[in-house]
This record gives structure tokens, sequence and C-alpha cells, in this order.
């Protein structure tokens, strides 16, 4: 959720914990805080605070010495829970009373002493977080930029369309039959959502299905359940397999965890649904090479692999028939992009795939090409592979 050596003001806190106004300020302001069951130090080193106090707080040897408010004593409630560890405890610093907070991790108490003002001296837990949110904004506004400049509709889990009207550093205007703002702020709110439940269901993420689509389109750790009644962070089985690699037959596993590699495999190696879905209205549900019409056969494939470019824009995919998508991927098939006429390798004469050769690329509904360098890139492999 929080990031250590990261800088967040109170605003930032508050929209990421998805704080009721109601809720912000007052004790927020007066050192720390507790806050659905975790517990927020803020401590100004070697400065007074706004307030105009100065607790004389001290960073030694990596620890955090801190004062708790001059009529706290250890048996204070949430200063017990502090130094008992009841809850978690996170530690935000500055130096001056007019930056941000620095994030400093978890606390533990690691001695007491004093009876009013409590001292402590917090050690700060090697833990691993997950990416800031800073960085997932910034991720969001460069697909929703590149989105903008391809002119490219993006569709919910039920089918709407949507495309990005405009791009700054602060919002997203999401166009559909109206044009709606996804702020930066509102965009904390939501992963703050995500970080704590990993499953939110639709249409109460965001005030709109068109914000929701846009969080859900460009944030690649994020898709729709198979009913589209969920949204759901995918982070934790993609971290498990890094595309096509496959189990080793000889290495033994429970039934459980072989059902998950098996899906887990399926669903990366079919590219994520909302892509697929996309391909799936721009080539009228075909194969854009054999023209294949069965549905359960048919992949979304990366030009460019998603692992290499982290491109997820359908000019850099094509809808293949599962085989069709093998033969890519070996570059035993190539698609010139010129002319976008299909090449297939010796390799594959006598074969039915023969046939292929010299066959043209369908048009996608849109009038859009593939990318062009993606697939001269591509082409390049093709005539490379012996």
């Amino acid at each position: 959720m929080f990031v250590v050596n990261s800088s967040y003001s109170k605003n930032d806190i508050y929209a990421i914990l998805n704080v009721p106004r109601a809720a912000q300020g007052g004790a927020w302001d007066t050192g720390y805080r507790k806050y659905e069951g975790d517990i927020y130090v803020f401590a100004n080193i070697g400065v007074a605070g706004r307030t105009g106090h100065n607790h004389h707080n001290y960073r030694d040897k990596g620890d955090l010495v801190w004062f708790s408010k001059s009529k706290a004593t250890p048996e204070t409630p949430l200063v017990r829970e502090m130094i008992k560890g009841v809850s978690k405890v996170h530690i935000f610093t500055r130096e001056n009373s007019s930056d941000p907070f620095t994030y400093q991790g978890i606390g533990k108490a690691k001695a007491v002493k004093g009876s009013q003002p409590v001292q402590i001296r917090w050690s700060l837990q090697n833990i691993k977080h997950a990416p800031s949110v800073q960085n997932t904004w910034q991720a969001l506004v460069e697909q929703a930029n590149k989105s903008l400049t391809h002119k490219e509709i993006f569709y919910s889990g039920k089918g709407e369309e949507y495309n990005i009207s405009a791009v700054t550093d602060d919002y997203i205007l999401i166009h559909s039959t109206i044009e709606e703002e996804l702020t930066r702020n509102m965009f904390y709110a939501a992963i703050g959502k995500l970080d704590r439940n990993h499953r939110i269901r639709v249409g109460t993420l965001l005030p709109s299905a068109a914000m929701e689509t846009t969080l859900v389109w460009f944030i690649s750790t994020l898709n729709w359940d198979e009913e589209e009644s969920n949204i759901i962070s995918v982070q934790d089985v993609e971290k498990e397999s890094s595309g096509d690699e496959i189990e080793s037959p000889v290495t033994e596993a429970r039934d459980d965890d072989q059902k998950k590699t098996i899906l887990t495999n399926l669903r990366l190696r079919k590219g994520q649904k909302k892509l697929r879905d996309n391909l799936f209205k721009l080539y009228g549900k075909l194969c854009c090479i054999t023209g294949s019409a069965v549905e359960d056969t048919l992949h979304a494939c990366h030009i460019i692999p998603h692992s290499k470019s982290g491109n997820n824009q359908s000019t850099n995919a094509l809808l293949l028939r599962s085989d069709i998508h093998d033969l890519f991927d070996a570059d035993l098939l190539g698609i010139n992009p010129d002319t976008l006429q299909i090449s297939v390798k010796p390799h594959l004469n006598g074969s039915l795939y023969e046939e292929l050769d010299g066959k043209t690329l369908l048009d996608r509904s849109d009038g859009k090409r593939p990318d062009f360098e993606a697939l001269r890139a591509r082409w390049i492999m093709f005539l490379n592979r012996k």
C-alpha cells in the first residue's frame, strides 16, 4: 500500500486509505492515529511540527527514537497497543514541517523508556512492498496517452465502448456518451481498496463504469472475473508464471497445484481477457490469418511479447488460432510488415500450413493496421530463423 522512502502528503494518505472527509484532520494531525486496525505515526525529526511542538525525535543507527504526546503514559490505550505490537504501526517522518512525509515502513517497539511522555525506540522491519501508487498512476497515464495517440476504443466487461479524450498528470478524461474525469486522488482511493480486498464488486470501486473500465483496461495486474461481476487483482497469478513455461512433467505436485498451474498457463497463453475481447470485435471473431471462427481456439497473440514491451495495445496483437499462434511464436510463420502477406518456412512444405503462404492478413474493422515497427521486428526474426 505504501512504499518505503516514498513521499506522501496527508491528502495522498487519505486517498490511499479511502478515509471519508468527515474523518480527516483532527487526530490525524496530532502525531498518531488509529484507523481500520492499523496505527499511523507521523514524526517530525529535528524540527517542530506545524502545531509548534518539538518532541525531539531522532534517528539512531537505523532506528527511530520517538516521543509520544506529553501527557501520554505507557498505559495510554493507543501507546500500549504500539508497545505490545497489537496493531501494525506505519511510521512516516519528515525533517521540514512544510514537506510531505516519507514512509519509513512498519515499526516494532524495540525499547521503551519514561513514563510521561513515553520514549519508544522503533526498529523498522525489512518488509516487501507493492509497487508505488504514484508509479502505478504514472503507468496508467502513460497507457492512456498511448490510447489517445492511437485513437483506440476499449471495452468494459459488458461490451460498452470508451475512448480517452484528454490526459494530464492529474486526471484522465474518458469519453462514452458523456465525458467523465478520473482524477489522481480517485485512483489512489481505488488502489487502496484493492490493496485491502483484492476483489471488488463491479460498480463499487469507482463512481462509474467508464472509470472502472479505464482502470482495469490499462493496469496490467487488474482484470474482471469470468462472470464480469468483480474486479480482481491478478498480480499473484502472473508472478507464478512468466508466460509459456509449462511445469516439467517429472515434477510431482498435489492435484490442486497442478490444476492451478494449468489454469494459470491457459489464462496467460490466451492473453488478458480484455485484450482478447477487443481483438474479437476488431477481427469479427475470426483468426486473422486462417479465418477460423471457432472461438475457443482463438488467442490474443502479442506481436512483441508483453514481457518485453509491456504493450497491451491492440495494434501490438493479433487474433490467431492456437496452432497458428504456436507457429508465429516459433518464427515458422511470418508477416511482411509492408504487404501484410503471410510467409511460411520451408519446414512446413507438404503440411496443411503450406497453403497459408502468400495469404494476406484480415483487415481490422477500425481500418487500422497492426504496429509496423513491431511487425518489422518479428519479420526480421522470421527471416533469420533457420
